[in-house]
C-alpha cells in the first residue's frame, strides 16, 4: 500500500475534505467547523460512480436519475447536488424547507428527502 504525507492512498482517495480558492472561503470553513480544510489545487474529477456519493445511497436516487438521465447530466445537476448536501446531513430543517420547491421533485419525493435530513448525521458542522 502506498503511503505518503497523507496516509494510505485509499484514506485520502475517499477522505471528507473542503476545497477553498481564497482565504474568505477558508475563514467560512474554519467558522462552520469543518475540520478537514485544504486550498484548491489540481482538481481531477472522480468516476461518474463516486459522484454525489450520499444520494447514491438514498432510497430517492432513482427519482433524480429519472430527472436528469445519464451520468453527467445526473452529476452536474444543481439539484442533485442539493439533494446530495441534505441527504449528507449539511444542512438545516429550514434550509432543506426552502430548498426543496426549486428541485422540481415529487410531493413524494420531497417528503423523503424531508425524513432523510433529518435521519442524517450533521456532516462540517452546519446544524
Amino acid at each position: 500500500m502506498a503511503e505518503g504525507s497523507f496516509g494510505p492512498a485509499y484514506s485520502r482517495q475517499y477522505r471528507s475534505v473542503i476545497f477553498y480558492h481564497d482565504p474568505e472561503q477558508e475563514r467560512i470553513a474554519r467558522e462552520a467547523g469543518c475540520p478537514s480544510l485544504e486550498p484548491v489545487g489540481v482538481f481531477t474529477r472522480a468516476e461518474d460512480y463516486h459522484q454525489k456519493y450520499y444520494l447514491q445511497q438514498s432510497s430517492v436516487v432513482k427519482d433524480f436519475y429519472a430527472m436528469f438521465p445519464g451520468d453527467v447530466a445526473f452529476t452536474d445537476a444543481t439539484a442533485t447536488m442539493r439533494a446530495n448536501a441534505i441527504v449528507g446531513g449539511a444542512l438545516e430543517r429550514a434550509q432543506v424547507q426552502k430548498l426543496l420547491p426549486e428541485l422540481g421533485v415529487s410531493d413524494g419525493t420531497a417528503q423523503a428527502l424531508l425524513r432523510l435530513a433529518a435521519e442524517a448525521q450533521p456532516s462540517c458542522g452546519v446544524r
